[in-house]
This record gives structure tokens, sequence and C-alpha cells, in this order.
């Protein structure tokens, strides 16, 4: 198990070093495009959008136990996760949640992140104790930016 979590560690680390490096929507088409070629960085798009089909829909597939349990011991359903119909609407309404979510523009996760912090705010001066309320403070707060250094590349425009 730690070797598993050590090499996805890995990946997640060549994944936010291409974010940073190239801070545009589908940073493996970017990097391909740029370095190698347009007809190169077509066929990693391609590819890569294959591969997160197969990603999500087994991901969202395996979410289905935990969230017939959670539903069954939360709500008091008596979900069967082995069921057909369940399995395809739990994973259906993961997919269509995402999609919205990603769907959203950013601006408006501005305004909504905006608000939550002013609601942490006030709850947090409510309870100034409350160590939950400290912690949503500090992570919505936190802002990720592109890396900007003199050896960063410009991407030429389009």
């Amino acid at each position: 198990m730690p070797v598993v979590v050590g090499c996805m560690m890995l990946v997640a680390l060549v994944f936010g070093e291409l974010a940073s490096e190239y801070p545009l929507s589908g940073a493996l088409y970017q990097y391909g495009k740029y370095n190698v070629s347009p007809r190169y960085g077509w066929f990693v798009g391609w590819i890569y959008g294959i591969a997160l089909l197969a990603t999500v829909a087994s991901v969202d597939s395996g979410a289905v136990g935990y969230v017939t349990s959670l539903s069954n011991a939360w709500f008091s359903t008596h979900l069967d996760p082995a069921s057909h119909l369940t399995i395809f609407a739990i994973t259906g309404g993961i997919i269509a949640l995402s999609g919205f979510l990603n769907s959203v523009e950013p601006r408006s996760w501005d305004k909504f992140r905006a608000s939550a912090c002013t609601w942490r705010r006030s709850a947090r001066s409510a309870s100034s104790s409350h160590w939950r309320s400290r912690v949503f403070t500090t992570v919505s707060t936190l802002r990720f930016r592109p890396r900007t250094s003199s050896t960063s590349r410009a991407i030429p425009s389009a």
C-alpha cells in the first residue's frame, strides 16, 4: 500500500509541475503541443481524455458502496449496492454533479468562496474555540497560483 501511495504522489507531482509550467486547461495537451508538435499534442489530448473517461467511470462506480452505506445509515433507506439500478443511478448522479460543478464559471466560485469565508468568520467569532472553523477559514483563504520565475517558459499565443 505505501508503494502505491508513493507512486500516486509522484504522478500528482508531475501534474503539479505541468500545471505550474502551463497554467492553462489541458496541461498535457499544452505540453505536447508546445514542446513536440501540435499533432502530438492533439493525440496526447485525445488519449488523456479517453483515459479520464475510464477513470471517472471506475471511480464513480466504486463510490456506490460508500454512498449507499451512508444513505442507509443517515436516511434509513434500504438501497442495495449490488443492484444494477442503484449503481446506474448513483454513478449517473455523481457524473451529473461533476459535470455541473465543472461547467460553472470560476468567477461564480469566487463569489461562493467569499460568502463562505464571511459565514465562517462569523461562525468563528461566535465560537472561537471551535477548531474546525479555524481550519476551514485557513483552508478557504489559500490560493494556489502558478509558479512564476525567470526560468518559466512563456506560452505563445495561439
